[in-house]
């Protein structure tokens, strides 16, 4: 089925919002699952952690939808394409990567070692810290970088296959290599592009056939909802055997719970995202009023910048009361959700929007 008018952008952009804050539930509420031994503040966190779990494979989604939106009918320039998205996504990560890089060295108490430390010492440290580039592993989000990099660079090939090839083939085999990467895990998988094969190519699917991807959302919208549910308090069990009852899972939820989990996930929030947007514009009489889509799309405008920058709030909070034993994890974790809610949301947005201004005025000149 051919699409017959042009794709409503504020969709997948309240897509990527809600993707951002389902990051930051995630990483707020990692620490409380693992080391909570307050049963009822473990399943508080725990439904906090696993109703998110979809964050990243939403983010792969997103980008493969934006792309394919792009190029589909554009003959790709591939020098300009990789000059663009590096210029956009790897010198911001370049500069965060870094100072992760010595954040890290100062908790354990390595950085000194860059002054005093022999040739020896210092060329495992640039070697760490180039490895760690590669990899995303100067922070525990930043893998996420290093996939959607490895998307860039093959993204010819990859708009090749969907041209070339029907997506009954493309889909399947997709998601066949996802599930086996993700499934048995080797070395570096979660880092590896091919983990995440089937969320990008849904990405480019639901672009290619947004207004029959979209209506099938609609009409399962309930099956979606129940599914979704479902399979994110499976989800909570599986923490809740592993973490409060010292249990080994069923080896079929280990083995399928990622692949299930992100396809379902993004299929529901993408039925959320439409759901925003339609109820907005059906109210919102001025364009101007402060709605919870209008809030949606600003945060979209600073997701990247947040992304990278949410862990350092997250950090100094922990800095700041780490000899505060009365404060307990709860209170930090919501200390740690105000503080990118008022500081980091607000700034990477600002940061965001002088960056569109400078662009333009570049552009003008």
């Amino acid at each position: 089925m051919k699409n017959n008018r042009n794709y409503n952008f504020d969709n997948i952009s309240i897509f990527k919002a809600i993707s951002v804050f389902l990051v930051v539930f995630i990483h707020i509420s990692a620490t409380p699952v693992v080391e909570s031994n307050n049963r009822f503040f473990f399943i508080i966190f725990d439904i906090l952690n696993q109703f998110s779990a979809c964050a990243v494979p939403m983010f792969i989604f997103a980008s493969g939808f934006l792309l394919f939106y792009k190029y589909q009918k554009t003959k790709l320039n591939y020098g300009n394409f990789l000059k663009r998205r590096f210029s956009k996504i790897l010198f911001p990560y370049l500069a965060w990567a870094t100072l992760y890089f010595f954040i890290n060295l100062k908790i354990n108490g390595e950085l000194h070692l860059l002054v005093t430390g022999n040739l020896i010492t210092l060329t495992l440290l640039i070697t760490s810290y180039i490895k760690g580039l590669i990899l995303g592993t100067h922070m525990y989000h930043l893998y996420f970088v290093a996939i959607i990099m490895q998307f860039y660079l093959l993204f010819p090939f990859i708009l090749w296959t969907t041209k070339k090839y029907s997506y009954k083939i493309v889909l399947p085999l997709a998601l066949i290599i996802t599930f086996a990467l993700s499934s048995y895990r080797p070395l570096y998988a979660d880092r590896i592009f091919l983990t995440y094969f089937i969320f990008f190519f849904m990405g480019t699917y639901a672009s290619k056939h947004f207004k029959s991807f979209e209506n099938a959302i609609i009409k399962a919208k309930f099956t979606l909802s129940t599914l979704y549910i479902a399979i994110s308090t499976i989800n909570c069990y599986y923490m809740y055997q592993i973490y409060q009852l010292h249990e080994t899972p069923a080896l079929i939820i280990t083995k399928s719970k990622f692949v299930i989990t992100g396809i379902i996930g993004i299929l529901f929030y993408y039925f959320v995202s439409m759901t925003i947007q339609k109820a907005n514009t059906i109210t919102s009489k001025k364009p101007q009023k402060r709605t919870i889509k209008s809030l949606l799309l600003k945060i979209n405008s600073g997701s990247y910048y947040i992304y990278l920058s949410h862990p350092l709030a997250l950090l100094m909070v922990e800095f700041i009361f780490r000899r505060q034993a009365h404060i307990g994890i709860i209170y930090k974790s919501a200390l740690s959700f105000i503080a990118v809610i008022l500081i980091v949301m607000p700034l990477s947005i600002l940061y965001a929007k002088r960056k569109t201004i400078r662009k333009i005025k570049s552009e003008d000149s």
